[in-house]
């Protein structure tokens, strides 16, 4: 079993490492290093959902822009339609054209479903390895939408929230994607995973920088396994989405925060009055999420 990786200890070759011979130890630092070397690429957010995302946030919204946008990538028009149409966002009736779905959704629904048909394209693939990127995905939607309803109970940014939540785990997608780079035969999941699960936060933090996300949404995915500690709200949503995504059953990699969910809670502000009819909205909105 081997894992190829540009290290730039050895200048820019490739080197092949057999996993079978290094300790989780060497193999963290191995995959790290891959993860700060400078010609590192990581998996791409598509430069059109960012365009997207960014004319969806623009003040006066028109759906022609967006539509001349989406006509260079078909595919993701095709992802952005389907979700469009699903219960979560069309309750009553389908739109029946792309810009039917446009003109209904509105700029913040909008930037919302690119970011959910881009990831799960490009961010949440990686060859070999489909069932259990397909439970990432899963998970960090179920998440993002948990986030997002208890930030808005708190009142604070639930769009942000959202973003957290959707990309706290993708540091394992891309841990994937560099521990099989060149390689013939993907290793067994199992295998590897406890080494993913252990550098995911640090490989999230270093995919945020290279997004050019804002740094505390960075700081979120970098500590969304510690203790949040001063102004760390965005690191609560996703402690307290990862908890409603597990209650609810929605697919999952890991596991819970030592911290209990009234206590986090207690943080933001919410009453526990507040916190059971916010946790039961969560949870709603995760079920709803998934069945779409």
């Amino acid at each position: 079993m081997a894992f190829t990786a540009h290290d730039p200890r050895y200048g820019k070759g490739i080197v092949e490492l057999d996993l079978l011979v290094l300790t989780p130890e060497e193999l963290e630092a191995r995959l790290l290093a891959v993860f700060e070397a400078p010609g590192y690429q990581p998996p791409a957010l598509p430069r059109i959902a960012l365009e997207l995302l960014e004319l969806s946030r623009r003040p006066g919204f028109t759906v022609r822009p967006v539509l001349r946008v989406l006509e260079q990538d078909p595919l993701l028009a095709a992802s952005i339609m389907k979700i469009a149409r699903s219960p979560l966002y069309a309750p009553v009736r389908p739109p029946a054209s792309l810009r039917e779905a446009l003109v209904r959704l509105g700029s913040r629904a909008l930037g919302e479903i690119v970011l959910v048909a881009a990831t799960s394209q490009r961010v949440f693939r990686v060859p070999g390895y489909e069932k259990p990127m397909h439970a990432l995905q899963q998970h960090s939607l179920a998440v993002a939408h948990a986030a997002r309803v208890f930030a808005n109970a708190a009142r604070r940014e639930g769009d942000l929230a959202f973003l957290a939540g959707l990309l706290h785990d993708a540091g394992m997608a891309a841990a994937l994607v560099a521990l099989t780079d060149r390689v013939r035969k993907p290793p067994p999941f199992d295998e590897i995973f406890p080494v993913v699960e252990q550098t995911h936060a640090k490989t999230g933090e270093r995919l945020a920088q290279l997004w050019k996300l804002p740094d505390d949404v960075r700081a979120a995915i970098a500590g969304h396994h510690q203790r949040p500690r001063g102004n760390d709200w965005l690191g609560v949503m996703i402690m307290l989405g990862n908890k409603v995504a597990l209650e609810t059953g929605a697919p999952g990699l890991e596991g819970p925060s030592a911290v209990s969910a009234p206590a986090l809670a207690a943080g933001l502000g919410l009453s526990p009055d507040k916190f059971a009819t916010t946790w039961a909205a969560a949870q709603q909105a995760v079920t709803t999420a998934l069945a779409s």
